[in-house]
């Protein structure tokens, strides 16, 4: 995609273009998000401070975090939340739908929207996006092995269950052991700066 294209991509999603010749919303959003996959995934092991690793008394100030980061985070929080990018309205105004109140369901349906072109847009830039779906397929994986050892799986269900479809995953539909702070070996928050 050209420099121009890509402009006018922007300018279509923002709204301050005119809307595509043809072709489906998702096109545009795609467009509009083409080249930026590869910087978001290398953006992952960014410029946070990573949490202490506590093992037997000692404490790893630089120990790595492993964790995932998925097509939700990026389309349903990132660019959806209204104290984010809050597209939502944006997206909604290019796929003409009626805005005049929450019962037309306009947010659910741009969020989906807004959901598939991201994971389209990875997907087609070549750089792998978990799933909401997979990883909480895998999530239950995870704590059925751990149950057959023996051993608790604390979870928080608010960071488990996806912010997009929740109901829709096997996550949603259960409770987790709760977290025990101080539990070691464990992360521990960075201290206050």
């Amino acid at each position: 995609m050209g420099t121009d294209e890509r402009g006018q991509a922007v300018a279509t999603l923002r709204g301050t273009g005119p809307p595509p010749e043809s072709g489906p919303l998702v096109t545009g959003v795609a467009d509009y998000l083409e080249g930026r996959a590869e910087r978001i995934a290398g953006r992952l092991t960014g410029d946070e401070a990573p949490p202490m690793l506590r093992i037997g008394g000692l404490t790893y100030p630089a120990a790595p975090f492993n964790g995932w980061y998925l097509n939700t985070e990026i389309g349903a929080r990132n660019l959806a939340d209204a104290d984010r990018y809050d597209l939502l309205p944006v997206v909604a105004a290019r796929m003409g739908l009626d805005t005049s109140s929450p019962r037309t369901m306009w947010k659910d349906r741009a969020l989906l929207e807004l959901m598939t072109a991201v994971q389209h847009s990875f997907d087609r830039s070549g750089v792998t996006m978990a799933d909401h779906h997979t990883e909480s397929e895998r999530f239950l994986q995870h704590v059925s092995r751990e149950a057959a050892a023996g051993r608790p799986c604390p979870a928080d269900w608010s960071w488990i269950v996806p912010p997009v479809s929740g109901g829709l995953t096997a996550v949603y539909h259960r409770y987790y052991d709760a977290p025990e702070p101080g539990t070691t070996p464990g992360f521990l928050e960075p201290p206050a700066a």
